[in-house]
């Protein structure tokens, strides 16, 4: 019992959840057609239609209680999804270790398989998070492990039901579990206070998918030395996705956190002279148009009237990602334009997202 709640009843014996089957055809969203038109949709909408249709702006005062209503429904959903996991492998399951290999030939029923079902539901559902990225004008927020992870964990899921896979009660609990500390996180951003714990929840995300080479070994061994697993051929998908998403997230982490060492160094040494970034040759009419956005200093020398002007931004407290650096500087090299435009997360919300990347 908890808070006079029989978790067990409602979480695992429900007839609703004792009795669930997936059929494909019959099940709500079980055909191959209706996952394929759910993943072109969101493809579409993704990429296609803000290019087409002008999004409105909409005022911040009423994002904000849909972004947090949004978080603390998925922060919710994740819980409950994986304490009815557990309950479940605990209550349900004839041995524990069908949490790492189920019989072969099992049939879809029953109450993991139920979770798994709402799982791969609530996946569809976290198509939301890149709506409201769109709806908020961060489409610079949509970078590929965004899209990608959000639109392939939908065929995981769905392999999940379709091959009875192995293994999927430990993935959904896991997985469901970082979701929680994630949207946590989300939500106290959504009600003005960021957390100082953001590079805990990356850690945790990249954490996740090394355990899940570890058990998957387990489960090999499982396989290999008794009768076998069930949908065992459906893990040839999962290795190349999780492979995959752990090489995203390994570069999402050195991109955002690998630079704090050479940023302190850079701001050592701000104030020391240095060689411009770069000499124009255009007129000073032309050098009207330079603009610096960022939150530090600015120094420009316009020496003589030979009309050539040499620019100097010196980053004095500014703090900047250096591979946007990198790629600032070579387009202003390539390009020999007078117009200079440099920003940090501080000063632009959302060009370098302030979040962890979801998984």
């Amino acid at each position: 019992m908890f808070l006079g709640l029989d978790l067990e009843y409602w979480l695992v014996n429900h007839p609703t959840i004792r009795n669930f089957s997936w059929i494909q055809g019959k099940t709500l969203g079980s055909s191959p057609l209706f996952l394929c038109f759910t993943i072109l949709s969101y493809l579409f909408t993704t990429y296609i239609l803000p290019n087409r249709i002008p999004l409105p702006s909409i005022p911040a005062q009423i994002m904000k209680p849909i972004l947090a209503l949004h978080n603390i429904s998925l922060l919710l959903l994740s819980f409950i999804m994986a304490l009815g996991c557990l309950l479940s492998s605990f209550y349900h399951a004839p041995h524990l270790h069908w949490i790492i290999c189920l019989p072969p030939h099992t049939e879809p029923t029953g109450p993991l398989f139920f979770w798994a079902y709402i799982f791969y539901l609530s996946k569809i559902l976290e198509f939301m998070d890149t709506l409201l990225i769109i709806l908020t004008n961060s489409i610079q927020r949509l970078t590929f492990l965004h899209v990608y992870h959000h639109s392939t964990v939908v065929v995981m899921c769905y392999v999940w039901l379709q091959t009875s896979q192995t293994l999927f009660p430990a993935v959904l609990f896991t997985n469901a579990s970082v979701h929680v500390l994630m949207y946590a996180y989300y939500l106290s951003c959504a009600l003005g206070v960021r957390p100082r714990w953001k590079k805990v929840v990356t850690n945790v995300q990249i954490m996740q998918f090394y355990s899940s080479f570890v058990v998957l070994g387990v489960m090999l061994f499982y396989h290999f030395t008794g009768s076998g697993c069930s949908g065992v051929w459906g893990w040839i998908f999962n290795v190349v996705f999780y492979a995959s998403l752990l090489a995203l997230f390994v570069d999402f982490h050195k991109k955002s956190y690998g630079a704090s060492a050479s940023s302190k160094k850079n701001l050592v040494g701000a104030n020391k002279p240095s060689k411009p970034f770069f000499h124009s040759n255009h007129t000073h009419n032309s050098n009207r148009h330079l603009f610096v956005t960022v939150r530090c200093r600015v120094r420009q020398y316009h020496p003589h009237a030979s009309g050539v002007a040499h620019h100097r931004v010196a980053l004095g407290s500014c703090v900047q990602n250096s591979s946007m650096s990198q790629y600032m500087l070579s387009f202003l090299s390539s390009m020999g334009s007078g117009v200079f435009t440099a920003f940090s997360a501080a000063a632009i919300p959302g060009k370098h997202s302030s979040t962890p990347a979801m998984s």
